[in-house]
């Protein structure tokens, strides 16, 4: 989850700052829509970022989508998440598991003036899209989600700069972390909602789940092992990864 929305500028100028899809204000207010959509509207017949998931073709999800790509030719599962855009009260975005099936939706604000009062929106996009599926891997090494754990914090203890009634630390602490991890390995920074800075041993416990959670890992040299039932007090013994104290 997102910190609260700020709107400073029009939708529209926003569009303009994306170069993204013509079209009224009224129309980059969506309703939430089926799952996904192609990185832009010029590949949509060549180019779909995950298999199944339909075009819409708005100047939020197309940026989204740019940074969805990316992070899918890192190696990452983002196409194991359900992708949603739509209109979300006072957030910018929200990932959750199912409690049966596993399966993570993550449900981007689709409403552009959620990022118009960021001086780059499409890059303040891409960071809450790498916010969001942080979470997303912190649900795939099997913390579930709707919930804070104290195991789960006690691997990302950093100070939040912000917080609400619905704020769970250890889940928000974690996701800016990976975030971080993900936003480097992109080549640029991270925006990050609720860590000022994350701590050297978050980092290399973001690293470590980002590891646990990609198949075939291209983006961190960690090897994979159970951060979430380790013993953290111990080397591991069968060559995955030492978690980092802080």
């Amino acid at each position: 989850m997102r910190s609260p929305v700020r709107v400073i500028m029009g939708a529209v100028a926003l569009i303009a700052l994306l170069g993204g899809a013509a079209g009224s204000t009224a129309d980059a207010r969506i309703e939430p829509l089926p799952a996904g959509h192609y990185s832009t509207v010029e590949m949509a017949s060549s180019d779909e970022v995950c298999a199944g998931q339909p075009i819409i073709g708005l100047a939020v999800d197309l940026a989204a989508w740019q940074e969805v790509r990316a992070l899918r030719d890192l190696g990452l599962p983002v196409c194991n998440v359900t992708w949603r855009f739509g209109q979300i009260v006072d957030m910018s975005g929200e990932a959750w598991a199912n409690a049966t099936t596993g399966q993570v939706t993550i449900l981007i604000n689709g409403d552009p003036a959620n990022y118009a009062g960021d001086t780059d929106p499409a890059w303040a996009i891409r960071s809450n899209v790498r916010h969001e599926f942080g979470h997303a891997l912190v649900f795939m090494a099997g913390w579930s989600s709707g919930a804070d754990h104290a195991d789960l914090r006690a691997l990302f203890p950093d100070v939040l700069a912000w917080s609400d009634s619905r704020t769970a630390p250890g889940q928000e602490a974690a996701a800016d972390a990976i975030a971080t991890v993900l936003a480097e390995r992109r080549g640029e920074n991270q925006e990050r909602f609720y860590v000022d800075t994350p701590s050297a041993a978050s980092l290399v416990n973001a690293e470590t789940i980002i590891a646990e959670t990609v198949p075939n890992n291209t983006i961190g040299t960690p090897i994979p092992g159970d951060i979430k039932n380790a013993d953290k007090g111990k080397q591991p013994t069968d060559g995955s990864t030492a978690i980092a104290q802080p």
